[in-house]
Formats: structure tokens, sequence, C-alpha cells
């Protein structure tokens, strides 16, 4: 369950914002809940989290957590994580579009003398870049992104969602920052690489639907300024679809 909340309140994005944590008790990484079936909550994070936390016992939000699906840090730098369903039905929705100076905010973990504390991170999407493996057969869409903040990104951001403010949903994962003033964030459509058969009926609702339109480009049955009509058709029915979800559910 979504619920409106503001970039400063915190205490929304402590429920759906998780730690991970490993074997190797030093190191730790962000994930977040983007999906909850009957008896199990689905963590979103980088593939290089669960290598560097260590592998053999991962824990978030204090449950043993199986891997779903995992990447490659060197790839697709992607995993999936469940956990038993948490107490707390909340969870950040994923959007597969976004665009160029986009006002986002960044949620993720940071240590703080002895403590480890989850901060909020304003920050713009910058521009867009492909990124392949030294083969050149599998490619990732990610993002620049730009920190306009007090803070920056911290060792520990990795996994961390970035939220768009306005509607409240996930448009990319950070995977790496370059200091701590900017970062790489990876398209939450890079999912489908590892997990094609995802049954997460939202996430594979809004890839079908930009699949279609895709597809419809390729076979030239859709063209020039109508393929931009049709893209945006597709993101307003989805926008159009949640803003109604979250309606009934805060009824």
């Amino acid at each position: 369950m979504n619920r409106k909340t503001s970039q400063y309140d915190l205490s929304f994005f402590n429920d759906c914002v998780v730690l991970i944590t490993g074997t190797h008790e030093t190191n730790f990484g962000t994930g977040f809940v983007f999906a909850m079936s009957e008896k199990h909550s689905f963590i979103m994070t980088c593939a290089h989290v669960i290598d560097d936390v260590g592998g053999d016992k991962i824990m978030a939000k204090e449950r043993v957590a199986e891997i779903v699906v995992k990447g490659n840090s060197s790839a697709i730098d992607l995993a999936v994580l469940k956990v038993e369903r948490l107490p707390v039905d909340t969870y950040l929705s994923i959007r597969l579009f976004a665009e160029t100076n986009d006002i986002v905010t960044v949620y993720g973990f940071r240590e703080e003398g002895k403590h480890i504390s989850l901060r909020s991170v304003a920050a713009v999407i910058g521009e867009q870049a492909i990124f392949q493996n030294r083969s050149g057969k599998i490619s990732m869409t990610a993002w620049d992104i730009a920190i306009n903040s007090e803070h920056g990104l911290e060792p520990g951001y990795s996994g961390a969602p970035v939220v768009d403010m306005a509607t409240q949903e996930v448009i990319g994962i950070i995977e790496y920052r370059k200091g701590i003033s900017k970062g790489i964030a990876i398209w939450a459509e890079n999912l489908l690489q590892i997990w094609p058969d995802t049954p997460i009926g939202e996430f594979s609702d809004q890839v079908q639907a930009r699949y279609n339109i895709d597809l419809l480009i390729s076979r030239r049955q859709v063209r020039g300024n109508s393929q931009e009509a049709a893209l945006e058709l597709v993101e307003r029915v989805f926008l159009e679809r949640n803003k109604i979800i979250k309606s009934e559910l805060n009824d």
C-alpha cells in the first residue's frame, strides 16, 4: 500500500527502504520494498550489494532474505530478494518513465559515527547513458544523478531508490557514486533482462504496455511524431491509473 508523504517524512520511507547486511559485518547497502504477496515482501537492490555484504546469510529489515534473482555487477547490476512479509503494508511503486531534469530524492543508508542512518538526498536526473559489458552483448540503461543537497552520496547508498517526488514512484536505483555530488542510477526496466517472467503484476503491466508500443514502432505501424505521442499516451494512462489506485487506497 502506498500512502502520500512529503520529502521530509522519513517515517514512510523507513518502512519500505531497508538496510541490507550479510556475513561481512562492516559492509552494508540499501534496498527497497517494491511489491508484496500474501506471504512475502520483495526487495530490489544491486547485485554488487549482495556480493559486498556476503551472500551466505543476507539480512534485510532484520529478516533472513532469499535471493530470488541476481544479475552481475559487471552487467545487469540488479537483484531481487524476498523476506517474510513485513508487518507494515507499504511499498514503493516503480515507474518506467523518466526525463532529464526530473526532481528526485534518493533514500539510502550511511554510516554516521557508531550509527547507521537513513537519509534523504535531493537530486536531479541528468543525461541518459547506455552501459555495455566488454563483450558488447549486454547493455543497461542508466541515468546520471546530480546531487543538490547538504548531504551527498555516501558508502551504503548502493541499491537506494531514486524517487520522483511528484508521483512518489521509483524511477531508478543508485548503482555507484562519483564523489559525493554525482552518481549513476540504473533504470528499473533493466530488471526484465534478468527476470523476464517476473510475476509482479504492476511492473509487468507497465513493461508489457511499453513493449507493445515499441513493437508497433519496430513494425512501422506507428511512425514519426506518432511514436512520441504513443509513448506519452502509455505514460499518461499509467500515471492516471496510479492516481486512481492511490485515491482508492486513501479513502
